[in-house]
């Protein structure tokens, strides 16, 4: 099933705890122990996923997490994991803000997730790479939220009970983005703002002398 299954199992087996890098995701993201687990076990899937393809991939927010702080240990993520494992380098592109790019980071982190299923034979989990629901369901708090004062500056409702809904909105919709980000609290109570794309990509350098070949990039979602 695995294109490369040796490559897999020398990152799967990789010890990603040096230096407390464990415990300084789950101090930095305000994760719990088994979502770290879960996130350092699918960043590995991605890099995996990264290594092998021609195309470009994109990673889900959580795994970004996890692959900025990861290239934060230069010598580790350089020599050790790029070159002493992958045998070539997977650079770290930023996503462009355009809605044209947007537009293709969604459609390119759809690819990345029919590669991981071809790859791995199961549905990437949706604890670290679904967030959908969770957008709709803020989205939905923030239209209940407006109609609520459009109510009551026509007299239909007491200004009160619209307060009261402003503020049970923003708890949702403060919720779900915790429950997106990784059970991180999002400091952007923002009403409409749902273009949370994760700014990250990766890049197999395309020069020869570096040993690579493959390219991806992208966003998370």
């Amino acid at each position: 099933m695995l294109s490369n299954e040796e490559l897999w199992k020398q990152i799967d087996k990789y010890d990603l705890n040096f230096e407390s890098f464990f415990e300084k995701l789950i101090k930095e993201n305000k994760w719990s122990r088994s979502l770290c687990r879960s996130a350092i076990k699918e960043y590995k899937k991605f890099i995996y996923l990264a290594a092998i393809s021609d195309n470009r991939v994109c990673p889900p927010k959580i795994v970004d997490k996890v692959w900025h702080m990861h290239l934060t240990y230069t010598a580790n993520y350089w020599d050790k994991f790029c070159k002493g494992i992958l045998k070539k380098k997977i650079h770290h592109n930023p996503s462009e803000s355009s809605s044209q790019a947007k537009s293709k980071d969604v459609e390119d982190f759809e690819k990345t997730k029919d590669l991981y299923r071809l790859e791995f034979g199961h549905n990437p989990p949706d604890s670290v790479w679904n967030r959908t629901k969770g957008r709709f369901r803020a989205f939905t708090a923030s239209i209940v939220s407006c109609l609520a004062f459009v109510c009551a500056f026509m007299g239909f409702i007491p200004f009160y009970a619209a307060i009261t809904t402003l503020v049970i909105s923003f708890g949702v919709i403060n919720y779900f983005n915790y429950l997106e980000n990784g059970h991180t609290a999002s400091s952007n109570l923002g009403l409409f703002d749902f273009t949370e794309c994760g700014s990250c990509s990766s890049c197999s350098s395309s020069d020869s002398s570096d040993g690579c070949s493959s390219c991806g990039g992208g966003c998370g979602d």
